[in-house]
């Protein structure tokens, strides 16, 4: 017979603090463990300098620049309205924002499948996101 969990209770945890890769719900039978895929990139000096590049073209603007997988310019959209661009386009590879990056923006680019963002600094750092800062 098949061994039923015990359910956890409420102060407890379904799972250890620090894994990664796979995301856990509880459930009335216990825990489900779904695997997510992995979004790493692994971005050569070439391409960081690029971006550095842009960046610092972009410095002082007030605006977010998205772009796409060969780094060609989708949009140019201003800072505060970044999480409402980034939920309506789509194909967005990278994002290079002239300032900091708030939480909603964070979770939008998330949400749409952006893999890298460059910013001067970020609200929150525990996301997927490859996150550059110069």
């Amino acid at each position: 017979m098949y061994a039923i969990p015990k359910p956890y209770k409420r102060w407890q945890r379904p799972y250890k603090r620090g894994e990664s890769g796979c995301k856990h719900y509880l459930h009335e039978t216990g825990v489900r463990t779904v695997a997510s895929e992995s979004k790493e990139t692994v971005l050569d000096d070439s391409v960081k300098d690029d971006f550095k590049l842009i960046f610092e073209k972009n410095k002082g603007s007030g605006k977010a620049i998205l772009l796409d997988d060969s780094l060609g310019e989708l949009s140019i959209v201003s800072t505060r309205s970044l999480a409402s661009s980034l939920k309506k386009s789509s194909g967005v590879s990278a994002v290079i924002v002239d300032g900091a990056v708030t939480a909603p923006s964070l979770k939008a680019a998330d949400e749409a499948g952006v893999r890298v963002i460059v910013a001067s600094s970020f609200a929150k750092t525990d996301t997927e996101i490859q996150l550059l800062s110069y």
